[in-house]
């Protein structure tokens, strides 16, 4: 094959790697684009907190891609229980999904240490959620605070694409939910993207490989649904076996997948992690 021969077949192989990357970009701002907004931020997503108890506050922290509107069933809840809970959005979130593929993992540190410094409670707890889990035991490191409770948090992902994300990048920017996923969020009523970037998995891969685990002595609550087809279940156990704490349980649940908790799965871990939190509250 001679240089000219060579020379075209490159530029076809460049065209079309820059027209998947297109076509893959606009997939995803014709969805998000049909989502309301209000100064840019999508309705639902705000940050909100509920003070009834100065004494005892716990911050929620959100998963990837998601929106603090995935705590609010567990925040009235423990309001009902007289706790305090604040939920916070994280940066690149609740807006376009371009604007979390700029985020690093340093910046959604830094907003939870914001928040905590926030916080005046004698008694306060970090409650993460997927990525807020794996970001909650990151800032217990270096914090001392009452308790952690860690949800389907992510050390190893299900995805055998893992290792070629860094290529994918070539072809597509952003993996879109598939359209069972997007009708499920709908119904479900959470506000959330339906497109998450690549680039964004790198960051959740670098806040696992940053963890220093053996630095972690609060007490520790593990969740992890056996059904899930994100995590695999194996990151509950390593985080168990891992940590320093004196308390640490894990709670399995059965029924529930990732983001879908079975309501029967719900109610019990509302309950176990309100128990969680009184066992280890200073009067």
């Amino acid at each position: 094959m001679n240089f000219k021969k060579i020379l075209i077949l490159i530029v076809i192989v460049l065209l079309i790697l820059t027209f998947s990357r297109n076509l893959n970009k606009y997939a995803v701002d014709f969805i998000e684009n049909q989502k309301e907004r209000e100064n840019g931020l999508l309705i639902g997503a705000e940050p909100f907190e509920i003070n009834i108890n100065p004494e005892t506050t716990v911050l929620l922290v959100h998963g990837t891609s998601s929106s603090p509107k995935d705590f609010i069933d567990l925040a009235n809840f423990l309001a009902k229980n007289n706790i305090s809970s604040k939920a916070m959005l994280l940066p690149g979130h609740g807006t376009y999904p371009s604007d979390l593929n700029k985020v690093e993992y340093e910046e959604w540190i830094d907003a939870i240490n914001t928040e905590l410094s926030g916080i005046n409670s004698k008694n306060k707890f970090l409650i993460g959620y997927s990525l807020g889990g794996t970001l909650s035991l990151k800032i217990a490191e270096s914090h001392e605070l009452s308790g952690i409770v860690s949800i389907n948090s992510p050390i190893f992902l299900q995805s055998k694409y893992i290792p070629f994300i860094t290529i994918l990048e070539l072809v597509q920017k952003y993996h879109v939910a598939s359209p069972e996923n997007i009708i499920l969020a709908t119904k479900d009523e959470r506000v959330a993207y339906d497109a998450m970037p690549l680039n964004t998995i790198l960051e959740i891969i670098k806040v696992t490989q940053a963890l220093n685990l053996e630095k972690v002595t609060e007490p520790v609550f593990i969740v992890q649904s056996r059904n899930d087809t994100i995590v695999q279940p194996r990151s509950a156990e390593f985080i168990y076996d891992s940590i320093s704490s004196k308390y640490k349980k894990i709670e399995w649940l059965e029924l529930s997948s990732h983001i879908n908790l079975n309501k029967e799965e719900q109610e019990l871990m509302f309950n176990e992690i309100l128990l969680f939190i009184k066992e280890n509250s200073k009067p």
